[in-house]
């Protein structure tokens, strides 16, 4: 009973001390946790995205046909233009057109715009100063969020604030139907894991690209409600977007580059797709040609175009495909950090020697490993991994230095003594 108790205070020792790192989160071993659940990813591999949600790409046929880009915005005119003619509920475009062409192009892609009237207009903020005119700046008024409901504690908006963005030229800006900005930002380990859905620019908050196509595909406006500690809840409509107090939502991703539909830009402006093979859909237009060199790095894929990124949160919407982190999740991860350890501890302390108490170790960690699988798999909770296995290894290197170093010390000594006495069967 003595030794049990023993190796269940070792348990809960190594449980507080890994329970403490959790809490404190050191950005090494974020690192490593976020590394293990990459492996989620591919361990589950692609999934099939919303039917509704198109990627239309510039793509190495479109430039192969058309020339290098950019291309001239006469043919961006009948893109958008040609978009709409197929039923397109949302274009939305990871563009921004900051500076001028010629007068009949930029004419030719104005009317476009016009013509099409369902075109969101991409826009992206910057830390380096930016000079834009005032007509350019007046276009994004109506971009902000006008929905805004704030908590009595708030006295100031905790949101990453920016203080300069380029914009589109007022020639085109005056005939879109709205903006969002297309900034996106890694991890430190440089890969991709959130989109930031809202920014802070000059005292008002302003959606994204994929944020602004979910509001008119759903025909309601982005309310947000804000707390002392940061976002508090994000809706559009009656779609709540589960994103964090920074206003940034976990990336359910569908797998490596191409798991979107995709249509090459080219084909859109030739009409040489089916006649209802858009209709109702988003479609997100944006660059996925190397060359071009809008890339992301993402669990999937190093080299994933940045126009898909927007496609995952729209698509995520859509099939209500949301990576759950929670009080939920918080919970059992607490639990297991505290729990597991102990029970590891106890169950090693049955254990008749070290080669036991491995295979013990091993078997409870898979189990976890397992049993994180699953809950990521079929139910989207993101639970860590590192910080329990961790628990684990403390729990079980701390049992066996305690079991080789005292237990076994004594029961060698007791050998030891006994032998010169009696036979060693006896002893």
């Amino acid at each position: 009973m003595k030794k049990n108790l023993v190796f269940i205070l070792i348990g809960i020792l190594s449980a507080l001390t890994v329970f403490v790192a959790y809490r404190k989160s050191p950005p090494f071993f974020q690192h490593l946790d976020n590394k293990l659940k990459d492996s989620r990813f591919l361990m589950r591999g692609a999934v099939k995205p919303a039917a509704k949600v198109v990627v239309v790409a510039i793509d190495n046929k479109s430039i192969a046909e058309l020339g290098r880009w950019p291309w001239s915005r006469d043919k961006l005119a009948l893109l958008v233009k040609n978009l709409a003619d197929y039923g397109v509920k949302v274009t939305a475009l990871d563009i921004v057109f900051s500076e001028p062409e010629n007068g009949k192009a930029d004419a030719a892609f104005a009317a476009g715009l016009s013509a099409a009237g369902n075109v969101v207009m991409g826009y992206f903020f910057r830390e380096e100063e930016q000079k834009n005119s005032a007509a350019a700046l007046e276009q994004l008024t109506n971009a902000k969020v006008k929905l805004l409901k704030i908590d009595s504690d708030v006295t100031s908006v905790p949101l990453n604030e920016y203080k300069y963005l380029t914009a589109n030229i007022p020639q085109l800006g005056s005939n879109a139907r709205d903006f969002g900005f297309f900034n996106q930002f890694p991890d430190s380990d440089g890969v991709f894991r959130k989109s930031p859905l809202l920014l802070l620019y000059d005292g008002d908050i302003y959606p994204s690209l994929a944020l602004k196509a979910l509001r008119y595909n759903y025909g309601s406006d982005v309310m947000l409600n804000l707390a002392v500690f940061g976002v508090k809840t994000l809706a559009v409509g009656r779609n709540l977007l589960p994103v964090n107090e920074h206003g940034e939502l976990t990336l359910n991703y569908y797998g490596p580059t191409g798991s979107f539909r995709t249509v090459s830009a080219v084909d859109v402006i030739r009409k040489k797709l089916a006649p209802d093979s858009l209709k109702d859909c988003i479609a997100f237009v944006g660059a996925t040609e190397i060359g071009i060199y809008d890339v992301r790095n993402t669990p999937f894929d190093p080299a994933l175009p940045g126009v898909e990124i927007h496609a995952t949160v729209a698509s995520n919407s859509l099939d209500n495909r949301f990576i759950i982190r929670d009080g939920r999740t918080a919970g059992i991860e607490m639990a297991a950090i505290l729990l597991l350890p102990v029970v590891l501890a106890l169950l090693l302390s049955f254990c008749p020697g070290t080669f036991a108490g491995l295979l013990v170790f091993l078997g409870t960690g898979c189990a976890f490993i397992a049993a994180d699988y699953l809950l990521f798999s079929r139910y989207l909770l993101d639970i860590t991994i590192f910080y329990p296995l961790m628990a684990l290894s403390l729990s079980q290197l701390s049992s066996e230095a305690y079991r080789n170093l005292i237990v076994e010390r004594k029961g060698r000594s007791l050998k030891k003594a006994f032998s010169s006495y009696v036979s060693p069967d006896l002893v």
